[in-house]
């Protein structure tokens, strides 16, 4: 025998548009399908309905006839009984619904044990609907209506579609997809119209269960139907796709939005600028800061300026890292070093090297003094072609005659490109002419640069021009300095002068790169000098403490 198919809450979870009926309340067998079947834990203990503890008489003699008003005032709520006694029956299922609503728990308790003990009103379904909807508030839960549900099929309570509405409305707070499916599929089977309230609910607690897709196909199927999706809905669901990364799903819904000339909070912008912002999202980025930022509609704080200016530098958006800089501005917010290499990174991912350099001349004004890893992005640019670097070292001039200030950090960056280009004596032209650009004179970068470029075309004679020259301007060399002086002595066969480099080094606290030593080990055994195992004893960087 073939051995039964059995509904559970797994099998409705993963094939959802099963078909099935709900015995939600009417008197079933013992081992017909319960809607708390559903839930695989057990729900908190539930007290009886109808057995209440005995109502606290008032504290004063003297009480005025309370109003509807009146019995809205918690100050009077000891006195619950009499406002509601000067109330019909339907008013006082009217105020029930509504204290339900509210979340306010001991006033709903309070108006049911009126109806049910001084009323003497049966077990209903306006009853239930308010235990069900005050589950809507943080406190409740799905598996307090669950509970609920199971009470009413034992007292033969039948749920309308009122009822209905009320669990989706409370599942749009405390999601239950099982509770969901088996509510709506009840209501499709009694021709139960869902509300237009009802569709924003469902769509509400899909998107709690962050089920997106199934959430946005119900919204698409809302519009087809004419059904105006409220505000508070769209809100969510954009804040929901944005939680979790969807930013060009979420950019579609506010694009639509702005077009439907539906309004969105600004803790909505300012929430999507700072997820679109911080995940470079150049699409995203530049669609806020242009429709709400450049109008002045926002004002984005300087965390959310920087990263916008991060992803303008990333896609080479000059227009939206100098508006950047207009906010800075306007928010005299202190324009740092990163904030200008950013701005410096964006110019050049266009190979707009004119305005690069420029920036460099307006950091330098500031004291915000660039350096060479400000230059990066510029020297690579140069020195992917030879005609860069002669024409950038023309436009440094043409800043200086409208007396703009020159760093130093600008020409390194051109005489580097220059000598990387093989351009060594060019570079020396660049550099005999520094002074006449920049009031600081050269600095031991400037030299660095130069060695590097004396070092790969084994010029000699050109190191030790530039070694008298930093002894003249008083340039104290650092450890790359000797580093590379080592390095061309050496390559150049001159074990003598690399020697004695060598150990002025190590007399200024500095030791050799494991590579310049072994290059220096090697030319000594090439020409069988017999100091090798002295210097290896001496200068080897491995036995230094000093790097």
């Amino acid at each position: 025998m073939q051995a039964p198919f059995i509904i559970d809450g797994l099998s409705r979870a993963l094939c959802p548009s099963f078909s099935y009926a709900l015995p939600l309340v009417k008197k079933s067998p013992p081992n017909a399908l319960r809607v708390t079947t559903a839930c695989r834990r057990k729900p908190r203990p539930h007290v009886p309905r109808f057995q209440w503890r005995p109502l606290a008489t008032a504290t004063s003699t003297s009480v005025r006839r309370p109003s509807t008003l009146d019995f809205e005032s918690k100050s009077l709520f000891h006195q619950a009984p009499k406002a509601l006694a000067n109330l019909e029956t339907e008013e006082v299922y009217t105020l029930l619904r509504k204290r339900a609503l509210d979340g306010q728990n001991d006033i709903v308790d309070r108006i049911i044990e009126n109806l049910v003990q001084h009323r003497r009103e049966p077990p209903n379904l306006k009853i239930y609907s308010a235990l069900i909807l005050r589950n809507v508030n943080t406190s409740g839960s799905a598996q307090e209506v669950v509970a609920i549900l199971h009470e009413m099929k034992e007292e033969g309570v039948a749920l309308d579609a009122r009822t209905c509405h009320d669990v989706l409305k409370v599942l749009s707070v405390h999601p239950h997809y099982v509770l969901r499916a088996d509510i709506i599929e009840y209501m499709r089977q009694r021709w139960f119209t869902i509300t237009e309230d009802g569709h924003h609910d469902i769509v509400a607690g899909l998107l709690r269960e962050r089920q997106f897709e199934l959430a946005l196909h119900r919204m698409d199927l809302m519009v087809e139907d004419n059904i105006r999706i409220q505000d508070w809905l769209l809100d969510m669901a954009t804040y929901s796709l944005l939680q979790v990364g969807e930013i060009d799903k979420a950019l579609d819904m506010v694009k639509d939005r702005t077009t439907e000339d539906s309004q969105l909070t600004p803790s909505l912008w300012y929430y999507f600028l700072e997820v679109a912002s911080s995940a470079f999202h150049h699409e995203g980025t530049s669609y806020v800061w242009n429709t709400r930022v450049q109008t002045n509609y926002l004002n984005p704080p300087s965390g959310a300026c920087l990263n916008v200016l991060t992803t303008a530098a990333r896609y080479g958006d000059v227009e939206l890292a100098t508006d950047v800089f207009r906010v800075f501005g306007m928010q005299n917010t202190v324009i740092e070093h990163q904030h200008y290499e950013m701005l410096i990174d964006t110019y050049m991912a266009h190979g707009d090297v004119s305005t690069a350099l420029s920036i460099l001349c307006v950091m330098h004004s500031a004291n915000a003094q660039p350096d060479e890893g400000t230059t990066r992005t510029i020297y690579e640019y140069l020195r992917q072609d030879v005609e860069r670097p002669p024409a950038a070292f023309k436009y440094l001039h043409a800043l200086k005659e409208e007396d703009r200030d020159i760093p130093v950090s600008a020409v390194n960056c051109i005489i580097e490109a220059s000598t990387r280009a093989g351009l060594l004596n060019t570079a020396i032209e660049q550099y005999k002419n520094l002074r006449n650009l920049c009031n600081t004179g050269p600095n031991i970068a400037t030299f660095n640069v130069l060695l590097q470029g004396c070092r790969k075309l084994v010029r000699k004679d050109l190191a030790m021009f530039l070694a008298a020259e930093m002894v003249a301007l008083k340039i104290k060399p650092d450890q790359l300095t000797y580093d590379r002086l080592v390095l061309v002595c050496s390559n150049h066969g001159d074990t003598d002068d690399a020697l004695r480099y060598c150990y002025e080094m190590k007399a200024e606290g500095f030791a050799l790169r494991a590579g310049t030593f072994a290059q220096l080990i090697r030319g000594m055994r090439a020409a069988q000098d017999p100091r090798i195992e002295q210097v290896q004893r001496e200068l080897n960087p491995d036995n230094s403490q000093s790097f």
